[in-house]
């Protein structure tokens, strides 16, 4: 985690160094800089950046990644349903330009009730809108925003954790899992409630939620059925949100 908005935990990072009690990676620099190999050719490609950075990538920096949902909408490119499809009614609204202009903040998001998302959290990009948002068929960014937070404070991937209850949540509609299972919980898709629900019952490995902390492909040879063929894995990494 770096200051609680942005993480580089993915491929089991985090759990390595948890299990090494290890909290964090303090670096502290000293003496000269290393020389650049051909400082002339990196002044020219950052003067280049400088100068087309507007046209090529601004709505990237004022708005995220999520600035491209329409887009990646519009192409199929947005795992909705546990990847059952590619394009999600509503994406317009899960933007990072409808964040700014919905809930307040620019990549940072501050929610009040229900959800009361602190901004010190940062906010939800690409990824973990459509991880914890179209995937598990949500598209309250309210509630997404929530998740998006939730995972940041609880030190979990954002990523998997959506895909792996979205997994379920095709379980529990197919019949694999049923309210015995999941403690009462609905666990269907669109069920914004059911999806935070779980986001807390996964990092602190209560009831399903400690099956699900395994991941899908665990997960699923104890769940058994076709539930390995709904596990969007590769080596036991969900994929990231973009539908080849």
């Amino acid at each position: 985690m770096h200051d609680l908005t942005d993480a580089a935990g993915r491929a089991g990072l985090g759990a390595v160094m948890g299990s090494k009690k290890l909290r964090a990676i303090a670096v502290r620099g000293k003496g000269q800089a290393p020389e650049m190999a051909d400082r002339e050719r990196f002044k020219s490609a950052g003067k280049w950046l400088a100068d087309n950075f507007a046209t090529l990538a601004e709505a990237f920096h004022k708005w995220g990644t999520g600035a491209n949902m329409t887009g990646y909408n519009e192409t199929g490119n947005l795992p909705t349903h546990n990847w059952q499809a590619g394009t999600f009614p509503g994406a317009d609204d899960m933007s990072g330009k409808a964040i700014e202009q919905t809930i307040r903040g620019k990549k940072v998001v501050k929610v009040g009730e229900p959800y009361n998302v602190d901004p010190i959290y940062g906010g939800p990009e690409y990824e973990t809108t459509c991880a914890v948002g179209t995937d598990c068929g949500v598209g309250d960014m309210s509630a997404v925003s929530k998740a998006s937070a939730l995972c940041n404070a609880l030190g979990i991937d954002t990523i998997s954790t959506g895909a792996t209850i979205a997994w379920a949540m095709e379980c529990f509609e197919k019949g694999l899992l049923t309210t015995k299972d999941t403690g009462g919980i609905e666990l269907r898709f669109g069920n914004a409630e059911a999806m935070l629900k779980m986001v807390e019952m996964i990092a602190n490995r209560e009831g399903l939620g400690d099956l699900l902390a395994e991941g899908t492909l665990r997960a699923s040879k104890k769940v058994g059925g076709d539930s390995k063929e709904w596990a969007i894995q590769v080596k036991g990494q969900e994929l990231p949100m973009h539908d080849p």
